[in-house]
């Protein structure tokens, strides 16, 4: 059977996608699909091979032109969230959390298709757990005098 999406509708939604923060819906309605189309059936439109091939050929340009993987946004968040740690930065680890969470599709915005998320490790859980305990966890002296 052919496909029956064009390749320039095809490229249109995957631009869109890869322009808007990952977000599907918008990127269907940036692409004239009406608000209920986009919400329900428009969804699998990110299961056609089309759309799969301008989105991976989207990615694969944009990490050859700018030589920054999510790997290495992966390490940098790292980085910055240990250094910010060990001076008491909280609130920059709190961002930088969020920020990894974001990288790897766990934030709610980017969820709409629940089944699409990334499996989440229990490694990866037990680093999130400890980041988010070291982050909360009072650090206040107070001097009596």
């Amino acid at each position: 059977m052919a496909n029956r999406l064009s390749k320039e509708k095809a490229n249109l939604i995957a631009s869109n996608y890869m322009t808007n923060g990952l977000k599907k819906v918008q990127a269907l309605l940036d692409a004239g699909y009406s608000t209920s189309y986009a919400n329900n059936v428009g969804l699998k439109l990110f299961d056609n091979e089309r759309v799969k091939e301008a989105i991976a050929r989207i990615q694969a340009s944009t990490v050859v032109k700018s030589e920054y993987t999510i790997d290495d946004c992966d390490r940098d968040y790292e980085r910055i969230m240990k250094a910010s740690e060990e001076n008491k930065q909280y609130s920059t680890s709190a961002t930088c959390v969020t920020g990894r969470a974001r990288l790897r599709g766990w934030d709610k915005d980017n969820m709409a298709d629940k089944q699409e998320a990334e499996a989440i490790t229990p490694e990866e859980l037990e680093l999130l757990k400890k980041q988010a305990e070291a982050i909360t966890k009072p650090n206040i002296k107070l001097n009596a005098g």
